[in-house]
This record gives C-alpha cells, sequence and structure tokens, in this order.
C-alpha cells in the first residue's frame, strides 16, 4: 500500500517545517502584541521561535529561523512600516539579534545532537539489556533489585514488579544463602565475584547458575546470571558416554572370551554329528546346540561391534528364512503356554543386514508377547512386504536414498 504524501517525506522537511511554525507563531504574537513588546522586548518571541527551532529541529533549522526573525524584527523596528528606512541605533539593535540567534542556533543545535545521540545509546543499550542471553540484575547496596532484563524474569519466573520487590536473598536457594553477605561485602569493597549458586524460581523449583559481579558507579551492584542446567546436562551426558565406552570395553573382552568358548562347543558339537550315524536321536540335539552356538557367536559379533572392535557386516539375508531357522528355539524359549504361529508372506524378499539382528528383534518380540500372557495365549509373526512413499519415509524419518530404483 503506498504511504500517505506527508509520511514520505524527509526528517529534514520536517525539521525545517519547524521552524517556519516557530516563527510564524513569534509573528503572529509579535503583531498581537505589537505595543507592549516594542517597548519592553522587541525581540523576545522570535529569540524564543530560534530557541524552539534549535532545541527541537537543530542547528540548521535553527539558523533558517533566525534569518527568518532578523527580516521580521526590521520590519516591526521601522517607522513608518514599509518605509524601509532604520536609524544606526535600530540596525545595531538588529545586528546584535542576528548575532545573539545565530548564537541560540549553535547552542541549541549542540544540544539537540546531544540529546539525540543520548537517545540512540539509550536504545541501544536498552536493546542490548533486554535481549541478552544471560539474565542481568541491577540491585542497590540495600540488597533489593532495582531493575532485571527479560530473560531475568523468565529464569526467576516472577513477574517485573514482584521482583523488584524482592531482597537478593529471596531468589538465592536456602542452602546458599549463608554465603551471601560475604560476597556483598567482598563486590562493595570494589572487588568482582565470579561464583556458582544454586536459585529458587517463584515456584519453588530449583536451577544452578553462575553469576558474574561487580560495584557500578553509582554505588548499586551489577549481577549477570547465567543458567547451568543445560551445561550439567550436557556434563552428564558426557559422563554417561565415558561409562558407556568403558562397558563397551569391557564387553569386548568379554566376547572375545566367550566366542573362544563357542568355538569349543561348536567344535564338539560338529564332531559329534560326524561321529554319530543318520537317524540317531542324539544328531538333532547336537544340530540345535550347533545351531545355538552359531548364534551366539552373533551376538558375541554384535558385542565387539558395540564396543567399537568389530565392523558391523552386512549381508543380504531372506527375512522369512532366518525366522524359520530360529523357529525351534523360538517355541522353546517362550514355553509350552503360548501358541506360536508364523504368517511368512514377504515372497523371499531381502534385506541387507546381519542374521543375528533379524533373530535378536524377533526374539525381544516374542518375549515381550511372553510376558504380557502370563496364562497363555497365541503369538503370530508376520512378514509382508510394504512400499514406504515419500510421505511414509518423511513421517517415520528414513533415509529416501536407500530406496530401491523404480
Amino acid at each position: 500500500m503506498k504511504k500517505p504524501f506527508l509520511a514520505q517525506q524527509t526528517p529534514e522537511l520536517w525539521h525545517y517545517s519547524l521552524a517556519a511554525l516557530s516563527v510564524a507563531a513569534a509573528l503572529g504574537v509579535r503583531s498581537l502584541l505589537d505595543p507592549v513588546l516594542q517597548t519592553y522586548a522587541p525581540y523576545l518571541p522570535f529569540t524564543l521561535a530560534v530557541m524552539v527551532a534549535g532545541r527541537f529541529a537543530g542547528r540548521g533549522p535553527a539558523l533558517a529561523a533566525t534569518a527568518a526573525s532578523v527580516l521580521c524584527s526590521w520590519y516591526f523596528l521601522l517607522e513608518p512600516r514599509f518605509s524601509f528606512v532604520a536609524t544606526p541605533a535600530q540596525l545595531g539593535s538588529l545586528a546584535l539579534f542576528a548575532v545573539v540567534g545565530t548564537g541560540i542556533s549553535i547552542m541549541t543545535g549542540q544540544l539537540h545532537r546531544a540529546l539525540d545521540a543520548s537517545r540512540r545509546g539509550e536504545q541501544r543499550f536498552r536493546a542490548l539489556f533486554e535481549n541478552a542471553a544471560d539474565g542481568i540484575y541491577i540491585v542497590s547496596p540495600e540488597e533489593q533489585f532495582l531493575e532485571v532484563n527479560t530473560r531475568g524474569l523468565e529464569l526467576s519466573a516472577y513477574s517485573r514488579e514482584e521482583l523488584l520487590g524482592l531482597h537478593v536473598s529471596d531468589f538465592v536457594a536456602p542452602q546458599d544463602r549463608s554465603r551471601l553477605p560475604a560476597v556483598i561485602a567482598q563486590l562493595k569493597s570494589g572487588q568482582p565475584s565470579f561464583a556458582g549458586w544454586s536459585f529458587v524460581r517463584k515456584d519453588g523449583s530449583l536451577f544452578p547458575g553462575e553469576v558474574s559481579a561487580q560495584l557500578l558507579p553509582d554505588g548499586n551492584l551489577l549481577g549477570i546470571l547465567r543458567d547451568l542446567t543445560e551445561r550439567q546436562h550436557l556434563e552428564e551426558q558426557i559422563r554417561q558416554a565415558q561409562k558407556l565406552e568403558g562397558i563397551g570395553r569391557l564387553a569386548g573382552g568379554v566376547a572375545h572370551d566367550f566366542n573362544n568358548l563357542l568355538t569349543v562347543i561348536s567344535g564338539y558339537a560338529r564332531m559329534g554329528l560326524e561321529d554319530l550315524p543318520a537317524g540317531h536321536e542324539l544328531r538333532e540335539s547336537l544340530a540345535e546346540i550347533d545351531k545355538a552356538a552359531d548364534r551366539a557367536a552373533a551376538l558375541t559379533h554384535q558385542l565387539l561391534a558395540f564396543s567399537r572392535n568389530h565392523l558391523f557386516e552386512a549381508k543380504t539375508v531372506v527375512v522369512d528364512d532366518v525366522i524359520r531357522d530360529f523357529e525351534k528355539m523360538l517355541r522353546r524359549i517362550i514355553g509350552e503356554d503360548i501358541d506360536l504361529t508364523l504368517a511368512l508372506d514377504s515372497k523371499g524378499s531381502a534385506i541387507r543386514t546381519e542374521t543375528g539382528r533379524i533373530e535378536q528383534v524377533v526374539l525381544n518380540l516374542a518375549v515381550n508377547a511372553r510376558d504380557a500372557m502370563p496364562e497363555g495365549g497365541k503369538l503370530v509373526i508376520e512378514t509382508a512386504c510394504f512400499h514406504a512413499d515419500a510421505e511414509f519415509a518423511e513421517a517415520h524419518r528414513l533415509d529416501r536414498s536407500l530406496s530401491p530404483p523404480k
């Protein structure tokens, strides 16, 4: 939408317009009070006009107002009017007014610039103060809050009116209040402080923070508070990661030793299968022992991968075949009270993974189902092909680059 004409004008035009209005107002007052002002204060209205222009518009508009005021004063000094004849005394007073008006223009213009710079500095300070990422508090020598920024209110959960009526100790957690007098005395002596504290919000919840505080030139105290909740959370995550790294190393060592035992178990099972004739009643048991050893070896393989001592080796496997081979072991694990049914219909679809991982997923699902049916029940494991379109992949955060070519 097009802006109105007046809204499109530059600030300079407004300033000169203000100067013109000031001179026009002075001219009106001078005309109305001509007999009185001519005798006692002929230049007073125009002097005020120059001061107003300088104070609110700056030096340039004030000089323009001075020039216009000199011309208007020339008119009122003439006797008779429009005669354009003035005495030397009148010309001297008029020149003196021009000099004084110029001086007023310069001084009020400098005052205008100084006030404008001060206003801009205050606006910058207020923007920095209110948008700071840390809480900023200004406290009186009596230890009461005088000023606080937006972040400081968020940390305390108080409104501005509520917080400005509180004592500093009301914001400090009870276990740290005994330290407060010594720190306040240190700050009043001119020594800054940087320390960690615990604070209490309006709702009574505690949070950790570190405070940088110092004495201001006016005698008040400045405190900058940084919330350490997120940092402590990250530090705890790092500690947990270090623990997991230690567990991974331990798991890697255990996996190596356990893998050696599995080699012996699997070796003896295969030797037994070779020695027993076909149809012997123990061959099935030894075959299951050999399969169990292979599955246990796959688990140790995962432990080695977890400990970063062994890489994940994916290969092409048919999901239905893996589940069928795992069926006997699965039935023994879930027990006779659970009726296990396989509904495998993936049409021979293959995926890239490790057999042990598929078995681990199925085992976890089966054990959870068994625990959910303490009195027995029916467990159906079903497989099917499913096409994950772009919308499904986006909703489930799947890597679309893994999709098969069309």
